[in-house]
């Protein structure tokens, strides 16, 4: 789940971080940068494991920022396919569910209440189980799925008071399931 990746980069520090050490400044300007960001292909950034190599800086001419060529290990979530993993349900829809780190979990064995907005879980006539929105699930890792969205113009608006409306396509997506004895709602099986 958790990996360690290096990463070369280059880090510019501004005159207002000088009074920091030059690993402290250097630390966090990578935080910045890259801390709960999406590399695609790699996984999502965590935090700066350690910094590994780092270059003289060189001070900018005109705006006095120092330039440092750096490279570094950064701590990068990225679940493993089979992989059981733990998520609090986030939100419910007709496709499925979908935890803060944008986890979609899909199996054959559950059956949306759509009045209540919220999935069962049926494993026969009698027994019905509800997933209820914030509850702690345990569920397998079946794919990953990432998406670059290319840049794009901003859309211009025939009604100045109509809101613009975007919509949001995750950079990961991790796609999970719980039809397997042990995964679901962790109360389930305490």
């Amino acid at each position: 789940m958790w990996i360690v990746t290096k990463i070369a980069d280059l880090v510019q520090l501004k005159p207002q971080d000088f009074y920091k050490t030059s690993l402290e400044a250097i630390e966090d300007k990578i935080n910045e940068k890259y801390a709960n960001k999406v590399i695609p292909n790699i996984g999502l950034c965590v935090c700066v494991w350690d910094i590994t190599d780092a270059s003289e800086g060189l001070i900018g001419q005109y705006d006095g920022f120092v330039n440092i060529n750096v490279e570094f290990h950064m701590v990068v979530f990225r679940p493993h396919r089979g992989e059981v993993i733990q998520a609090r349900i986030k939100e419910q829809t007709s496709q499925g569910m979908r935890q803060p780190a944008r986890v979609a979990l899909v199996t054959n064995r559950r059956h949306s209440v759509e009045a209540e907005k919220v999935w069962l879980w049926k494993s026969d006539e009698e027994t019905q189980l509800y997933y209820d929105t914030h509850e702690i699930v345990r569920f397998m890792v079946l794919e990953e799925r990432w998406y670059t969205q290319p840049p794009t113009k901003p859309k211009e608006s025939t009604d100045s008071d109509a809101p613009t409306k975007t919509t949001y396509q995750a950079p990961y997506s991790i796609i999970g399931t719980m039809a397997a004895p042990g995964l679901g709602i962790t109360l389930w099986w305490e």
